[in-house]
Formats: C-alpha cells, sequence, structure tokens
C-alpha cells in the first residue's frame, strides 16, 4: 500500500513525474516503494501526535473505520496527494522547470526546443527523418510520454534541408490559405502531426527570416 501511494505521488508531483515514464519497471517500483515509506512515515507521526494531542479524532475514527494503522494508511494516500499541490507551487518545481531538468537528464534536447517554444509562443522548425522540415507553432509536446508519443502542430510553411547546403528550403506556405479560411477552421483541422522518433533535428525559427521570406514569395508574384 505505501508503494501504491509513492507512485501516485511521483506520478503527481512536478520534480519527478517528467522523468519516470522514462525509467524502467524496476527503478519505477524502486522509487515509489522509497516514496512511500517516506510519506508513511510521516502518516505515522501525524496520527501519533494526533492521538496524543487531540485524541478525539483518533476515537471518532476508531469508531468508524475499527482497524489497525487504518488512520495511517489513510493519511499516507492524502499526503500523496496533497504534497505535490504545495510543491507544485514552488518555482523550482514549476511545469516547465521541471521538465527541462528532466529533459537534460535524459539527454532529450529536442522535445526541450519544442516545449520552449509552447512556452514562449514561438514558431519551431523540425527535420523530419523523411527529408521534409515543417515550420509552426507546436501545440504538444512529447515529454514525459513513454516510447516517445506524437508531436503536433500548427504549420505556417513547408520544405526541406539542401542536401549539400543543408540550408532550409521553403516550398509551401500555408499563412494565406489559414487567414483566408480562419474563421471556418477549428484548430484541429489545421494540426498535423508525426512520431518523435521521425524528428531529426529541432531549432527555434527565426521569425524574421519567416517574414523575409513571405517578402520574397510577393515580391516573385508581383
Amino acid at each position: 500500500m505505501p508503494a501504491l501511494a509513492g507512485y501516485l505521488f511521483l506520478n503527481w508531483f512536478n520534480g519527478t513525474r517528467y522523468s519516470l515514464p522514462r525509467e524502467t519497471g524496476y527503478h519505477v517500483v524502486f522509487r515509489s516503494a522509497i516514496a512511500g515509506v517516506v510519506l508513511f512515515f510521516i502518516a505515522r507521526l501525524i496520527v501519533v501526535f494526533a492521538n496524543a494531542y487531540v485524541p478525539i479524532v483518533s476515537e471518532c475514527w476508531k469508531a468508524i473505520v475499527p482497524l489497525d494503522y487504518s488512520g495511517t494508511a489513510a493519511g499516507t494516500f492524502v499526503l500523496a496527494a496533497i504534497l505535490p499541490l504545495i510543491l507544485n507551487t514552488l518555482s523550482r518545481f514549476g511545469q516547465f522547470n521541471s521538465r527541462e531538468k528532466a529533459a537534460e537528464a535524459a539527454g532529450d534536447q529536442i522535445s526541450l526546443i519544442i516545449d520552449q517554444a509552447m512556452l514562449e509562443g514561438r514558431f519551431v522548425e523540425l527535420s523530419l527523418a523523411s527529408g521534409k522540415s515543417y515550420v509552426g507553432s507546436p501545440i504538444q509536446g512529447t515529454f514525459g510520454h513513454r516510447d516517445g508519443g506524437d508531436v503536433a502542430l500548427i504549420p505556417i510553411a513547408s520544405g526541406y534541408r539542401d542536401n549539400d547546403s543543408r540550408n532550409l528550403v521553403m516550398t509551401t506556405n500555408y499563412a494565406p490559405a489559414i487567414e483566408d479560411q480562419l474563421s471556418d477552421l477549428a484548430l484541429d483541422d489545421l494540426k498535423v502531426a508525426f512520431p518523435m522518433r521521425d524528428i531529426v533535428s529541432a531549432r527555434l525559427f527565426d521569425q524574421e527570416l519567416y517574414a523575409s521570406f513571405l517578402d520574397d514569395k510577393k515580391g516573385g508574384s508581383s
């Protein structure tokens, strides 16, 4: 039972929830057991103090649940639920900070770049194993998912990386179509998604470069 409470705590606490899916089953069980024992010990101390200083609470509980250590067991699960809510409000355990630390520890810089683009509202360029590249706003990251998961973004342009120079060659501009039909489209109608394993590189996209690309397109068509 403490191991289950520990597992719930590790899943709800930002400091551990993003690294947990990347670990093997043995390590997950081991970490859950340790966290559960710590929570059980804290809950037991609370129960002992409650019995000593607020005996009426203990008496009421035993009248409802007349089982040995039932109060400690219940307290363990309550702590597993409440402590993450408290700890997650601290800036060092904020969602992005925790994801960043977990990504750095796992060496997953691609996920980190995608998360940064989502947080800052920036465009990202994703190059795929097929040779195609997409530029757009990511709306779904992958870090914290077991086996990678999928990445989803709203594309503004697509193209490919030149084999020789490795420069980005943009061939399709989605912006005019999106602007023309924006009122008739839902967000899900615009997004594209692909498995994380298909992404070979990612970088934050220079929006000034994109604006220059649009100007060149307009100049070429005039």
